[in-house]
Formats: structure tokens, sequence, C-alpha cells
């Protein structure tokens, strides 16, 4: 059952980016963050009203720190897709992020078995071929000049760093404190950050519905992804958990192709199947 928590968290976070993505390019991103930000911190209050678990003093300060880790993460990371195409973006966060966490992971828990070691090996591979730009872009995409394209990679780094910390962070969390109560911490502080946005970035603009919609979408779809994450930190070690996490650039390809019609090239077809011949490895290791 945790290796389908690890699985539902990679294909909620790609829903999420790609979301987020389309949403932040109909608006800016601190306008999308405000809207989605508060939706995930209800979700995630819900949650921990159905199923309280153990609550701990540990585990709040341990979410609050990396809700903002996360929350500091998020407008990078909405920035950056905004600015370059979803599937380059998403590889290059999913890269950072399973690869700090592998190395977290082997430090807290000790070298891995040799079948998780063949697993990291293909997932990395797997979101290096990700990164092969689409043969097709959207217009967006295709007039953006080369610089562009090289900060959203660079913002796309710092925020697949970031995102590592707050897995990290919630799995120490979790240690003390096996509920969601510790996720309405790391939310609330997230909603703090979004909220403080404004003062540093300027002022908003005025959502659409569509907007609106887009980016409470997002907002959901992160939260279930953290909700699907502490389920599989729960029982899983953490660089298993960054391994199978590393199949969700491909996913988030995927909805880019339908979506946004950024089409795959052989690459990343090559991609998608060693992404999911690694998480095969770290799934039955």
């Amino acid at each position: 059952m945790s290796v389908w928590f690890s699985a539902g968290y990679a294909i909620s976070a790609a829903a999420g980016e790609v979301t987020a993505g389309m949403a932040s390019r109909m608006s800016n991103f601190t306008t999308v963050l405000l809207l989605a930000s508060p939706a995930a911190l209800l979700v995630a209050v819900v949650a921990a009203l159905v199923r309280p678990g153990n609550v701990s003093v540990a585990g709040i300060v341990w979410g609050t720190v990396a809700g903002i880790v996360g929350g500091a993460a998020l407008p990078v990371a909405y920035r950056a897709l905004a600015r370059g195409p979803i599937g380059v973006v998403a590889s290059v966060i999913a890269c950072t992020s399973t690869v700090a966490l592998g190395v977290a992971g082997i430090v807290t828990d000790g070298p891995p078995p040799l079948v998780v070691w063949a697993g990291m090996a293909l997932s990395v591979i797997a979101i290096v071929l990700f990164a092969e730009r689409p043969r097709k872009a959207s217009k967006a995409e295709t007039a953006d000049p080369t610089s562009e394209l090289r900060s959203a990679v660079s913002m796309a780094i710092i925020a697949g760093l970031g995102f590592a910390g707050f897995t990290f962070l919630m799995s120490i969390a979790q240690r003390d404190d096996n509920g969601p109560w510790s996720l309405v911490a790391a939310r609330t502080a997230v909603l703090a950050v979004a909220v403080s946005l404004p003062f540093i970035t300027g002022p908003v603009t005025r959502p659409t519905w569509k907007v609106s919609a887009t980016s409470l979408s997002a907002g959901v779809l992160d939260v279930t992804g953290n909700l699907l994450l502490l389920a599989a930190l729960a029982t899983t070690p953490l660089i298993t958990v960054a391994i199978i996490g590393a199949t969700s650039p491909g996913i988030a390809a995927l909805g880019a192709a339908l979506l946004l019609r950024e089409r795959l090239n052989r690459y990343q077809i090559l991609g998608l199947i060693l992404a999911a011949g690694g998480a095969a490895l770290a799934a039955g290791a």
C-alpha cells in the first residue's frame, strides 16, 4: 500500500505542476499562490479533523519550518513554470529534488540495497531525457529567448532544492506526529509566505474565473500530494519515495502534451519507460 501512496504522490505532484503552470501563464504567480494556498490549507484542516492522529509540539514546529521552506520554493516554481516549457521545468525540479532527497536518505537511513541504487540511476537518466525540449512548443514558449529558458531552469533548480527540503523536514515531523496536523502547520506557513509576497513583488492582478478555478485546483492537487506523501513517509524509506516521485516529470510531460500541445520526443518517451522501470525497482526493494 505504501508504494501506491508514493505513486499517488507523484501523480498529484505532476498534476499540480501542470495546473499551476497553466494558471501562472494566465496571471502572475503571486495571484495564483494567493488563491491556491487557502484552498490547500482548507483541505489539510479537513483531513486533520477526519483523521487527527497524534499531535506533538515537535511535529508542529517541524511542519512549520517545512512550510516556510516549501512556501519560499512555491513562488519560484510557479514563476519557472510560467517562463519555460512545463515538461522541461518539471523535469529539472524533479531531478534536483530526487538527487537531494536521495543523498538525504542515504545519510539518514544508510546505503540502500543494490536494486534501489539501480532504480535511482534509471530515474536520474530518465529525468535528463525528460528535459529534452519538446519538438513543438506553444507560441509563448517559442517566443522565449534562450536567456528566459536558462532563467527558468535556474529557478527550477532552486525550487527543487526547496521541495526536497520540505519533504525532508516533513519526514522529521512525522517521527513524532503521524497525523495531518503537522501538514496543517506547514500549509499555514505557506499561506503566510503567500500573503507577504505582494509586499515584495508588488500588487496582484484581479483574477478571472478561469484563473481562480485553475489556481484553486492547483492548491487542492498540491495538498493532496502532500497528504499522500505523509502516508508514504510513514512506512517507506525516504530514498524510495524520492525515486518513485521521480516519475512525476513524465506525468507532467504527458499532461503538458495533452493540455498545452507540448509534444513528446523520442527521448522523453524513453524517459517514461526508464522512470517506470526505476520506480518498479524501488518499489520491489
